[in-house]
């Protein structure tokens, strides 16, 4: 699945390089920082709630393909992680005994992401859709397990220009879906162009 995320890294890149040359428009680049608030379905603790919560902050890079759309690259990590009382199941394959507290994180998450918005001023609604690979990870009494996942990636957004340069953003996204456990939650961020 590495290799599925490069080719669609690779194609989103192409698209926007061949596009902008083909036109009149002129490309902008733009550089950011958001902040996600996710959550997805509990399979690893034994606190009885349906969902875990977590914080991940990004770093994004992308370009604009024309006035409607454009294409993103996002790597982030965790900045808050889950904690509570593994269930079970998760003591049980990390070899563990009864009563043990554990940590759950999104280790590192990558996404390749084509956005298609209408500009409304300097307001412009958009949708998202992309390719997401994540690194995900349970620390508990100097053990781990890890696992990976890859999955399709859609949200919706609106960004706001403050000016030229300044964009405030505000979205709600699903990273991932695999096994129904359905990462997912809303974002800030702010970038600015170049």
């Amino acid at each position: 699945m590495k290799k599925v995320l490069v080719a669609v890294v690779a194609g989103v890149i192409g698209v926007s390089a061949s596009t902008a040359q083909a036109s009149d428009f002129n490309p902008t680049g733009y550089v950011g920082i958001s902040h996600s608030f996710l959550k997805q379905y509990n399979p690893f603790f034994e606190n009885g709630k349906k969902h875990i919560k977590t914080e991940t902050t990004f770093l994004r890079v992308g370009g604009d393909i024309n006035d409607y759309f454009s294409s993103e690259l996002r790597v982030g990590t965790n900045t808050k992680n889950a904690k509570d009382k593994l269930n079970a199941t998760t003591r049980s394959v990390m070899g563990l005994g009864e009563d043990v507290n554990g940590t759950y994180s999104h280790f590192i998450t990558a996404s390749a992401l084509l956005k298609a918005g209408y500009p409304i001023g300097p307001v412009k609604p958009y949708a998202i859709a992309g390719y997401t690979y994540g690194k995900e990870r349970v620390k508990a009494n100097g053990k781990k397990i890890k696992a990976n996942y890859d999955h399709y990636t859609f949200g919706a957004g609106v960004d706001v220009s403050l000016g030229e340069r300044v964009v405030l953003t505000g979205e709600w996204i699903q990273y991932d879906n695999h096994d129904g456990v359905r990462v997912k939650g809303p974002g800030v961020g702010v970038a600015v162009r170049f």
